[in-house]
Protein backbone atom coordinates (compact mmCIF):
# COMPACT_ATOMS: atom_id res chain seq x y z
CA UNK A 1 0.00 0.00 0.00
CA UNK A 2 1.74 3.80 -0.59
CA UNK A 3 2.50 5.42 2.10
CA UNK A 4 0.19 8.83 0.76
CA UNK A 5 -2.87 8.74 -1.08
CA UNK A 6 -4.16 11.28 -3.46
CA UNK A 7 -6.66 13.53 -1.59
CA UNK A 8 -9.29 12.29 -3.82
CA UNK A 9 -8.99 8.51 -2.38
CA UNK A 10 -9.05 10.18 0.52
CA UNK A 11 -12.42 11.91 0.18
CA UNK A 12 -14.08 8.52 -1.45
CA UNK A 13 -12.73 6.58 1.12
CA UNK A 14 -14.29 8.77 4.29
CA UNK A 15 -17.73 9.04 2.20
CA UNK A 16 -17.72 5.14 2.55
CA UNK A 17 -16.64 5.19 5.76
CA UNK A 18 -19.79 7.46 6.30
CA UNK A 19 -22.33 5.19 4.16
CA UNK A 20 -21.07 2.22 6.31
CA UNK A 21 -21.30 3.50 9.49
CA UNK A 22 -25.13 5.26 8.26
CA UNK A 23 -25.92 1.79 6.96
CA UNK A 24 -25.41 -0.12 10.34
CA UNK A 25 -27.18 2.67 12.31
CA UNK A 26 -30.38 2.52 10.12
CA UNK A 27 -30.40 -1.42 11.20
CA UNK A 28 -32.07 -0.63 14.58
CA UNK A 29 -34.30 1.99 15.68
CA UNK A 30 -35.00 3.00 19.10
CA UNK A 31 -38.35 4.49 19.79
CA UNK A 32 -38.85 6.35 16.50
CA UNK A 33 -42.07 4.84 15.77
CA UNK A 34 -45.69 7.21 16.42
CA UNK A 35 -48.78 4.95 16.11
CA UNK A 36 -51.50 3.72 18.09
CA UNK A 37 -52.58 0.99 20.01
CA UNK A 38 -56.86 0.30 20.87
CA UNK A 39 -57.93 -2.31 23.26
CA UNK A 40 -61.58 -3.05 22.13
CA UNK A 41 -63.62 -5.84 24.24
CA UNK A 42 -66.34 -7.70 22.78
CA UNK A 43 -68.35 -7.02 26.21
CA UNK A 44 -67.86 -5.25 28.96
CA UNK A 45 -69.39 -6.77 31.50
CA UNK A 46 -69.53 -10.46 31.75
CA UNK A 47 -70.50 -12.99 34.12
CA UNK A 48 -67.81 -14.70 36.53
CA UNK A 49 -67.69 -17.90 34.32
CA UNK A 50 -67.36 -16.07 31.11
CA UNK A 51 -64.70 -16.10 28.81
CA UNK A 52 -63.45 -12.28 27.97
CA UNK A 53 -63.14 -11.72 23.93
CA UNK A 54 -61.77 -8.88 22.27
CA UNK A 55 -59.04 -7.98 19.67
CA UNK A 56 -56.35 -5.23 19.68
CA UNK A 57 -56.21 -3.13 16.58
CA UNK A 58 -52.66 -1.64 16.19
CA UNK A 59 -51.04 0.76 13.36
CA UNK A 60 -47.72 2.21 12.85
CA UNK A 61 -48.28 6.22 11.51
CA UNK A 62 -44.63 7.20 11.24
CA UNK A 63 -41.03 5.60 11.98
CA UNK A 64 -37.61 7.47 11.51
CA UNK A 65 -34.50 7.04 12.55
CA UNK A 66 -31.75 9.57 14.43
CA UNK A 67 -31.05 10.59 10.82
CA UNK A 68 -34.74 11.22 10.25
CA UNK A 69 -34.76 9.06 7.03
CA UNK A 70 -38.60 7.68 6.97
CA UNK A 71 -39.58 3.85 6.17
CA UNK A 72 -42.65 2.27 4.77
CA UNK A 73 -42.49 -0.94 7.10
CA UNK A 74 -39.92 -2.10 10.08
CA UNK A 75 -39.54 -5.15 11.90
CA UNK A 76 -40.40 -6.01 15.53
CA UNK A 77 -38.12 -8.02 17.71
CA UNK A 78 -41.14 -10.09 18.84
CA UNK A 79 -43.24 -8.93 19.19
CA UNK A 80 -44.41 -8.92 22.47
CA UNK A 81 -48.38 -8.54 23.03
CA UNK A 82 -49.69 -8.24 26.90
CA UNK A 83 -52.95 -8.12 28.27
CA UNK A 84 -52.66 -6.40 31.55
CA UNK A 85 -54.99 -6.60 34.13
CA UNK A 86 -54.86 -7.21 37.93
CA UNK A 87 -53.33 -10.01 39.97
CA UNK A 88 -56.42 -10.38 42.03
CA UNK A 89 -58.64 -10.10 38.81
CA UNK A 90 -58.24 -13.91 38.34
CA UNK A 91 -59.68 -16.72 40.35
CA UNK A 92 -57.98 -19.39 38.56
CA UNK A 93 -54.51 -19.58 36.55
CA UNK A 94 -55.60 -17.88 32.92
CA UNK A 95 -54.32 -17.77 29.51
CA UNK A 96 -54.23 -15.27 26.72
CA UNK A 97 -55.35 -16.91 23.64
CA UNK A 98 -53.83 -15.36 20.69
CA UNK A 99 -56.12 -15.85 17.45
CA UNK A 100 -53.95 -14.56 14.71
CA UNK A 101 -50.10 -15.57 14.28
CA UNK A 102 -48.18 -12.63 14.65
CA UNK A 103 -45.63 -11.60 12.10
CA UNK A 104 -43.08 -9.36 13.32
CA UNK A 105 -43.08 -7.11 10.09
CA UNK A 106 -45.81 -4.35 10.32
CA UNK A 107 -46.11 -2.22 7.66
CA UNK A 108 -46.55 2.08 8.26
CA UNK A 109 -49.84 3.24 7.77
CA UNK A 110 -51.69 -0.27 7.77
CA UNK A 111 -54.03 -1.13 10.59
CA UNK A 112 -53.40 -4.31 12.09
CA UNK A 113 -56.26 -6.57 14.03
CA UNK A 114 -55.28 -9.09 16.95
CA UNK A 115 -57.81 -10.96 18.19
CA UNK A 116 -57.52 -12.49 21.36
CA UNK A 117 -59.54 -14.46 24.06
CA UNK A 118 -58.79 -14.70 28.12
CA UNK A 119 -59.68 -18.13 29.37
CA UNK A 120 -58.68 -21.09 32.19
CA UNK A 121 -55.29 -22.24 31.38
CA UNK A 122 -55.88 -25.56 29.43
CA UNK A 123 -53.18 -27.44 31.03
CA UNK A 124 -54.49 -26.51 34.39
CA UNK A 125 -58.24 -27.24 33.04
CA UNK A 126 -57.11 -30.84 31.92
CA UNK A 127 -56.06 -31.90 35.84
CA UNK A 128 -59.93 -30.82 36.94
CA UNK A 129 -62.01 -34.01 36.85
CA UNK A 130 -64.06 -34.86 34.59
CA UNK A 131 -67.44 -33.22 34.81
CA UNK A 132 -70.33 -30.71 33.41
CA UNK A 133 -69.23 -28.34 36.17
CA UNK A 134 -68.94 -24.82 35.52
CA UNK A 135 -65.75 -22.60 37.38
CA UNK A 136 -65.38 -19.00 38.58
CA UNK A 137 -63.08 -17.72 35.81
CA UNK A 138 -62.81 -14.11 37.81
CA UNK A 139 -63.33 -12.79 40.87
CA UNK A 140 -66.42 -10.09 41.44
CA UNK A 141 -66.11 -6.61 40.80
CA UNK A 142 -65.04 -3.64 38.68
CA UNK A 143 -61.27 -3.90 37.05
CA UNK A 144 -59.01 -1.78 34.46
CA UNK A 145 -57.41 -3.67 32.19
CA UNK A 146 -55.01 -2.56 29.35
CA UNK A 147 -52.85 -3.80 26.61
CA UNK A 148 -48.96 -3.46 25.20
CA UNK A 149 -47.20 -4.31 22.35
CA UNK A 150 -43.37 -4.71 23.09
CA UNK A 151 -40.52 -4.65 21.00
CA UNK A 152 -37.52 -5.14 23.62
CA UNK A 153 -33.68 -3.85 22.44
CA UNK A 154 -31.65 -6.58 21.88
CA UNK A 155 -29.08 -7.80 24.60
CA UNK A 156 -25.20 -6.98 23.87
CA UNK A 157 -23.98 -9.09 21.71
CA UNK A 158 -27.29 -10.65 20.33
CA UNK A 159 -27.72 -10.50 16.69
CA UNK A 160 -30.34 -8.71 14.67
CA UNK A 161 -32.32 -10.62 12.86
CA UNK A 162 -31.44 -9.99 8.79
CA UNK A 163 -33.90 -8.42 7.13
CA UNK A 164 -34.13 -5.40 4.52
CA UNK A 165 -36.18 -3.89 6.74
CA UNK A 166 -34.94 -2.02 10.37
CA UNK A 167 -35.78 -3.50 14.02
CA UNK A 168 -37.75 -0.71 15.77
CA UNK A 169 -37.18 -1.33 19.46
CA UNK A 170 -40.47 0.58 21.05
CA UNK A 171 -43.17 -0.41 23.49
CA UNK A 172 -47.03 0.76 22.82
CA UNK A 173 -49.69 0.93 25.66
CA UNK A 174 -53.12 1.28 25.08
CA UNK A 175 -55.82 3.45 27.39
CA UNK A 176 -57.34 1.23 29.87
CA UNK A 177 -60.54 0.15 30.17
CA UNK A 178 -63.19 -0.76 32.35
CA UNK A 179 -64.30 -4.58 33.09
CA UNK A 180 -67.09 -5.26 35.05
CA UNK A 181 -67.07 -9.07 36.46
CA UNK A 182 -70.47 -9.79 37.55
CA UNK A 183 -71.23 -12.20 40.50
CA UNK A 184 -72.37 -16.12 39.43
CA UNK A 185 -75.10 -18.08 40.23
CA UNK A 186 -74.41 -21.15 38.29
CA UNK A 187 -70.26 -20.91 38.94
CA UNK A 188 -68.31 -23.13 41.65
CA UNK A 189 -64.84 -21.86 43.51
CA UNK A 190 -62.12 -24.56 42.84
CA UNK A 191 -61.64 -25.83 46.72
CA UNK A 192 -58.39 -25.64 48.71
CA UNK A 193 -58.03 -29.71 48.66
CA UNK A 194 -58.69 -29.69 44.94
CA UNK A 195 -55.97 -27.18 44.31
CA UNK A 196 -53.24 -29.64 46.43
CA UNK A 197 -54.25 -32.40 44.36
CA UNK A 198 -54.14 -30.95 41.05
CA UNK A 199 -50.45 -29.58 42.71
CA UNK A 200 -49.32 -32.92 42.88
CA UNK A 201 -50.54 -34.70 40.10
CA UNK A 202 -49.00 -31.71 37.73
CA UNK A 203 -45.74 -31.75 35.50
CA UNK A 204 -43.26 -29.33 36.00
CA UNK A 205 -43.62 -26.48 33.98
CA UNK A 206 -47.45 -26.80 35.08
CA UNK A 207 -47.17 -27.01 38.70
CA UNK A 208 -44.86 -23.87 39.02
CA UNK A 209 -47.49 -22.12 37.81
CA UNK A 210 -50.28 -23.34 40.03
CA UNK A 211 -47.84 -23.20 42.78
CA UNK A 212 -46.96 -19.43 42.36
CA UNK A 213 -50.70 -18.50 41.97
CA UNK A 214 -52.15 -20.17 44.63
CA UNK A 215 -49.24 -19.24 47.28
CA UNK A 216 -50.12 -15.82 45.99
CA UNK A 217 -53.70 -16.10 47.54
CA UNK A 218 -52.74 -17.83 50.18
CA UNK A 219 -54.37 -21.10 49.57
CA UNK A 220 -50.56 -22.56 49.64
CA UNK A 221 -49.28 -21.32 53.03
CA UNK A 222 -45.57 -20.90 53.70
CA UNK A 223 -44.84 -24.27 54.71
CA UNK A 224 -46.78 -25.58 51.88
CA UNK A 225 -44.47 -23.63 49.70
CA UNK A 226 -41.19 -24.16 51.63
CA UNK A 227 -42.20 -28.20 51.02
CA UNK A 228 -42.67 -27.70 47.11
CA UNK A 229 -39.21 -26.19 47.20
CA UNK A 230 -37.45 -28.30 48.71
CA UNK A 231 -38.90 -31.53 46.66
CA UNK A 232 -38.48 -29.65 43.15
CA UNK A 233 -35.22 -29.80 41.49
CA UNK A 234 -33.66 -27.84 38.09
CA UNK A 235 -34.45 -24.50 37.39
CA UNK A 236 -38.16 -25.63 38.64
CA UNK A 237 -36.28 -25.18 42.26
CA UNK A 238 -34.65 -21.54 41.52
CA UNK A 239 -37.27 -19.99 40.36
CA UNK A 240 -39.45 -20.97 43.36
CA UNK A 241 -36.68 -20.00 45.15
CA UNK A 242 -36.99 -16.59 43.67
CA UNK A 243 -40.37 -16.62 44.46
CA UNK A 244 -40.19 -16.95 47.37
CA UNK A 245 -38.42 -14.06 47.98
CA UNK A 246 -40.22 -12.07 45.93
CA UNK A 247 -42.94 -12.97 48.42
CA UNK A 248 -40.67 -11.84 51.34
CA UNK A 249 -39.80 -14.84 53.28
CA UNK A 250 -36.68 -14.84 54.78
CA UNK A 251 -33.46 -16.18 52.00
CA UNK A 252 -31.98 -17.87 55.09
CA UNK A 253 -34.47 -20.58 55.50
CA UNK A 254 -33.78 -21.74 51.89
CA UNK A 255 -30.52 -23.99 52.89
CA UNK A 256 -30.05 -25.57 49.50
CA UNK A 257 -27.51 -22.49 48.44
CA UNK A 258 -23.77 -22.30 47.96
CA UNK A 259 -22.19 -19.12 50.01
CA UNK A 260 -21.29 -16.81 47.41
CA UNK A 261 -18.32 -15.84 49.81
CA UNK A 262 -16.16 -18.62 48.17
CA UNK A 263 -15.40 -19.84 45.41
CA UNK A 264 -17.61 -22.24 43.27
CA UNK A 265 -15.87 -24.97 41.85
CA UNK A 266 -16.80 -27.24 39.40
CA UNK A 267 -14.77 -30.86 38.47
CA UNK A 268 -17.88 -32.36 36.06
CA UNK A 269 -21.24 -33.09 36.00
CA UNK A 270 -21.73 -35.83 38.85
CA UNK A 271 -22.06 -33.81 41.53
CA UNK A 272 -25.45 -32.02 42.20
CA UNK A 273 -26.63 -29.03 40.31
CA UNK A 274 -25.19 -25.67 42.25
CA UNK A 275 -28.06 -23.06 43.63
CA UNK A 276 -26.03 -19.82 44.59
CA UNK A 277 -27.60 -16.34 45.64
CA UNK A 278 -25.93 -13.51 44.73
CA UNK A 279 -26.86 -9.69 44.45
CA UNK A 280 -27.13 -7.50 41.33
CA UNK A 281 -23.50 -6.91 39.75
CA UNK A 282 -22.25 -9.12 42.84
CA UNK A 283 -18.87 -10.39 41.92
CA UNK A 284 -18.75 -14.22 41.97
CA UNK A 285 -15.44 -16.41 41.52
CA UNK A 286 -15.96 -19.75 39.90
CA UNK A 287 -13.03 -22.98 39.63
CA UNK A 288 -12.99 -25.46 37.08
CA UNK A 289 -10.65 -28.63 37.29
CA UNK A 290 -11.79 -31.00 34.24
CA UNK A 291 -10.64 -33.66 32.10
CA UNK A 292 -12.52 -32.67 28.70
CA UNK A 293 -13.46 -29.00 26.87
CA UNK A 294 -16.31 -27.44 28.54
CA UNK A 295 -17.67 -24.39 27.19
CA UNK A 296 -18.88 -22.44 30.33
CA UNK A 297 -21.84 -19.77 30.17
CA UNK A 298 -23.77 -17.69 32.80
CA UNK A 299 -25.16 -14.32 32.40
CA UNK A 300 -22.89 -12.05 30.60
CA UNK A 301 -19.98 -14.91 30.34
CA UNK A 302 -19.58 -17.48 27.65
CA UNK A 303 -16.03 -18.80 27.85
CA UNK A 304 -14.48 -22.05 26.85
CA UNK A 305 -12.88 -23.87 29.56
CA UNK A 306 -9.87 -26.43 28.90
CA UNK A 307 -8.58 -28.70 32.59
CA UNK A 308 -8.12 -25.89 34.95
CA UNK A 309 -9.07 -22.22 34.70
CA UNK A 310 -10.86 -19.76 37.44
CA UNK A 311 -13.27 -16.87 36.11
CA UNK A 312 -14.79 -13.86 37.64
CA UNK A 313 -18.72 -13.42 36.76
CA UNK A 314 -20.25 -10.17 37.09
CA UNK A 315 -24.14 -10.47 38.02
CA UNK A 316 -26.33 -8.75 35.94
CA UNK A 317 -27.92 -5.72 37.23
CA UNK A 318 -31.88 -7.27 36.86
CA UNK A 319 -32.86 -9.68 39.17
CA UNK A 320 -34.17 -13.20 38.14
CA UNK A 321 -32.57 -17.02 37.67
CA UNK A 322 -29.39 -17.32 35.44
CA UNK A 323 -28.44 -21.06 34.47
CA UNK A 324 -24.57 -22.00 34.79
CA UNK A 325 -24.13 -23.97 31.44
CA UNK A 326 -21.95 -26.21 29.52
CA UNK A 327 -22.95 -25.68 26.09
CA UNK A 328 -20.23 -27.91 25.20
CA UNK A 329 -21.85 -31.09 26.32
CA UNK A 330 -25.38 -29.45 26.73
CA UNK A 331 -25.77 -29.92 30.72
CA UNK A 332 -26.32 -27.69 33.47
CA UNK A 333 -23.74 -26.55 36.37
CA UNK A 334 -26.87 -25.13 38.17
CA UNK A 335 -28.26 -21.78 38.79
CA UNK A 336 -27.66 -18.20 40.17
CA UNK A 337 -30.49 -16.42 41.85
CA UNK A 338 -29.57 -12.59 41.41
CA UNK A 339 -31.40 -11.22 44.12
CA UNK A 340 -31.38 -7.94 45.93
CA UNK A 341 -32.39 -7.98 49.39
CA UNK A 342 -30.99 -5.40 51.81
CA UNK A 343 -32.23 -7.27 54.96
CA UNK A 344 -31.05 -10.97 54.39
CA UNK A 345 -27.77 -11.92 56.39
CA UNK A 346 -27.38 -15.24 54.35
CA UNK A 347 -23.99 -16.90 54.84
CA UNK A 348 -21.82 -15.27 51.54
CA UNK A 349 -24.18 -12.95 50.44
CA UNK A 350 -22.70 -9.47 50.35
CA UNK A 351 -25.43 -6.55 52.10
CA UNK A 352 -26.88 -3.71 50.10
CA UNK A 353 -24.68 -1.12 51.19
CA UNK A 354 -26.24 1.69 49.70
CA UNK A 355 -28.57 3.36 51.66
CA UNK A 356 -25.89 3.00 54.39
CA UNK A 357 -23.30 4.48 52.17
CA UNK A 358 -25.83 7.58 51.60
CA UNK A 359 -25.94 8.01 54.94
CA UNK A 360 -21.98 8.00 55.89
CA UNK A 361 -21.27 10.79 53.23
CA UNK A 362 -24.28 12.56 54.32
CA UNK A 363 -22.88 12.61 57.62
CA UNK A 364 -18.94 13.40 56.10
CA UNK A 365 -20.08 16.14 54.35
CA UNK A 366 -22.27 18.12 56.75
CA UNK A 367 -19.27 17.00 59.32
CA UNK A 368 -22.06 15.96 61.91
CA UNK A 369 -19.66 13.96 64.29
CA UNK A 370 -22.70 12.49 66.25
CA UNK A 371 -24.37 11.23 63.56
CA UNK A 372 -21.01 9.14 61.76
CA UNK A 373 -20.53 7.81 65.41
CA UNK A 374 -23.93 5.78 65.25
CA UNK A 375 -22.64 4.55 62.05
CA UNK A 376 -19.00 3.57 62.69
CA UNK A 377 -17.48 0.51 64.67
CA UNK A 378 -17.08 1.22 68.33
CA UNK A 379 -13.20 1.28 68.12
CA UNK A 380 -13.08 3.81 64.87
CA UNK A 381 -11.38 7.03 64.98
CA UNK A 382 -13.97 9.53 63.89
CA UNK A 383 -12.53 12.54 64.55
CA UNK A 384 -9.53 11.41 62.39
CA UNK A 385 -12.05 10.26 59.43
CA UNK A 386 -13.40 14.02 59.19
CA UNK A 387 -10.38 15.49 59.00
CA UNK A 388 -8.99 13.74 56.03
CA UNK A 389 -11.93 13.56 54.08
CA UNK A 390 -12.35 17.91 54.71
CA UNK A 391 -12.92 19.92 52.04
CA UNK A 392 -12.18 17.21 49.41
CA UNK A 393 -16.20 15.82 49.68
CA UNK A 394 -17.39 19.37 48.91
CA UNK A 395 -16.43 19.42 45.53
CA UNK A 396 -18.51 17.91 43.72
CA UNK A 397 -21.23 15.30 43.89
CA UNK A 398 -21.27 11.76 44.85
CA UNK A 399 -21.94 8.44 43.07
CA UNK A 400 -22.13 4.65 44.59
CA UNK A 401 -20.30 2.76 42.48
CA UNK A 402 -19.72 -1.08 43.44
CA UNK A 403 -19.47 -3.02 46.38
CA UNK A 404 -17.25 -6.06 46.55
CA UNK A 405 -17.02 -8.64 50.06
CA UNK A 406 -18.68 -10.68 51.93
CA UNK A 407 -21.56 -11.06 54.83
CA UNK A 408 -19.51 -9.50 57.00
CA UNK A 409 -17.26 -7.44 55.52
CA UNK A 410 -18.32 -5.43 52.31
CA UNK A 411 -16.30 -2.58 51.00
CA UNK A 412 -17.82 -0.13 48.74
CA UNK A 413 -16.39 2.66 46.62
CA UNK A 414 -17.99 5.79 45.32
CA UNK A 415 -17.43 8.15 42.73
CA UNK A 416 -16.61 12.03 43.32
CA UNK A 417 -17.58 14.43 40.03
CA UNK A 418 -15.64 17.22 40.51
CA UNK A 419 -17.25 18.94 36.88
CA UNK A 420 -19.35 21.98 37.59
CA UNK A 421 -23.16 21.13 37.68
CA UNK A 422 -24.51 21.19 33.88
CA UNK A 423 -21.02 19.65 32.93
CA UNK A 424 -19.90 15.99 31.69
CA UNK A 425 -18.94 14.69 34.86
CA UNK A 426 -15.27 14.21 35.34
CA UNK A 427 -14.53 11.23 38.45
CA UNK A 428 -11.03 11.89 39.05
CA UNK A 429 -11.44 10.90 42.99
CA UNK A 430 -13.11 8.05 44.84
CA UNK A 431 -14.57 8.09 48.11
CA UNK A 432 -13.43 4.13 50.16
CA UNK A 433 -15.96 2.97 52.74
CA UNK A 434 -15.53 -0.11 54.53
CA UNK A 435 -17.93 -1.80 56.99
CA UNK A 436 -17.79 -4.87 59.11
CA UNK A 437 -20.67 -6.67 60.95
CA UNK A 438 -20.66 -5.97 64.64
CA UNK A 439 -24.06 -8.00 66.03
CA UNK A 440 -26.29 -7.96 63.41
CA UNK A 441 -25.27 -4.16 62.02
CA UNK A 442 -22.65 -3.58 59.53
CA UNK A 443 -20.46 -0.73 61.28
CA UNK A 444 -18.63 2.06 59.50
CA UNK A 445 -14.41 0.82 59.94
CA UNK A 446 -12.77 3.15 57.32
CA UNK A 447 -13.52 6.02 54.94
CA UNK A 448 -10.77 7.66 52.78
CA UNK A 449 -10.98 9.21 49.49
CA UNK A 450 -8.34 8.29 46.82
CA UNK A 451 -7.15 10.63 43.78
CA UNK A 452 -8.28 8.16 40.81
CA UNK A 453 -4.92 7.61 38.60
CA UNK A 454 -6.17 8.84 34.98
Amino acid sequence: MPRFMPRSMHIVILLLAITASAAADVKTISNGGRGSLELKLDRTELGAEEIIEGRLIFQLDEVRDKFNTAYDAIRFNGPQLNIVFPSDMAAVPLEVKWRTTVLPTFGVGRRFELPFIIRMDPAFRALLAKSDDVYRLFADGSFRISATIESPARAAGEEVTKSQFPELYQTFVSQPLTLKINRSRVAKAIDDDTVKRMIAAAEPGVRLKIVMFYAQRGVLSKKDLAAEIESASGKMKAELASFWLSMKYPASELKFFTPSGQTIKFTGHDDPPVYVLVRPQQRLHVAFDVATLHHFRAADVDTPIVTKKQITVDMPRGEGVYEMYDQQNGKPWGWLLVHKDPESRVEGLRPDTRELSTKVVEALVKRDTNALKRLAAPDYDVELALKLTRFKLAEGDIRYHESTGTSNKVRTRLKINLAPAGKEPVFARELLLEFVLVGDELKLTHANVLDVQR
